[in-house]
């Protein structure tokens, strides 16, 4: 990823700030590098990278960068059928996100879980997880929507200043559930759009299908609303 220099996110200017932007630098490009071999279907590079970022994020103790490599490397080994890599991976981000208290980060989780075990035609086990993982959205939908929204916002900032499509990908989806609960549909359905381009852009298909789904959903609901 090319990293700008218009994000809102402030920078520090201090002496001592360059060394570690220059470790974050080269942590960005490593998940970058990932998602980039994963999109031409280069899974060993992709794997590599992956893994060297999440010793890095390891060592210097960012929850963040670990937790997105833990989701990057599951949905990796689910797509080459090493279910049980995946689930380990899947459960390590499961634990973090409990941890530091990320319910939009486990309910992610949990839909990554569900989709590996339908995967693997274990429907009662994935219906389980999705079951869950919905409880969550729909827990986070009724928060007060100023406070969400502005959560949203945050969220998006940072994964756009560090590169991290995935993250925008699934902060846009989320953006798209908030508005949809709270009847804003033209505006769901733009950021359903602009997640599933995300999601096409990064081949991550079951992704890319359930933001097309959604879009459909909210675009056939504003369409009944103007010819009522």
């Amino acid at each position: 990823y090319i990293l700008t220099q218009n994000s809102r996110v402030p920078i520090c200017k201090t002496q001592g700030a360059a060394e570690p932007s220059s470790r974050w630098v080269a942590r960005s490009a490593l998940r970058g590098l990932g998602d980039l071999y994963y999109s031409q279907t280069k899974y060993s590079e992709t794997e590599e990278s992956l893994i060297l970022a999440q010793q890095i994020y390891t060592r210097i103790g960012n929850d963040h960068g670990r937790v997105n490599t833990l989701r990057g490397l599951g949905e990796l080994y689910r797509s080459q059928t090493k279910f049980s890599d995946a689930e380990e991976s899947f459960i390590k981000a499961q634990q973090i996100y409990t941890r530091t208290g990320s319910e939009h980060g486990r309910a992610n989780t949990l839909r990554g879980l569900g989709d590996l075990y339908r995967s693997q035609t274990k429907c009662s086990k994935a219906e389980e997880f999705f079951m869950e993982a919905q409880q969550i959205y729909t827990g986070l939908a009724m928060t007060k929507y100023s406070e969400a929204e502005e959560s949203f916002i945050k969220a998006q900032q940072i994964y756009t200043y560090i590169g991290d499509s995935l993250g925008q990908a699934d902060t846009l989806r989320g953006f798209g559930h908030l508005y949809k609960t709270h009847g804003r549909n033209i505006k769901s359905a733009v950021c359903y759009a602009q997640a599933k381009d995300l999601y096409d852009q990064m081949s991550r298909l079951d992704d890319k299908e359930e933001a097309s789904r959604w879009l459909a959903i909210v675009s056939e609901e504003s369409n009944s609303s103007l010819t009522s």
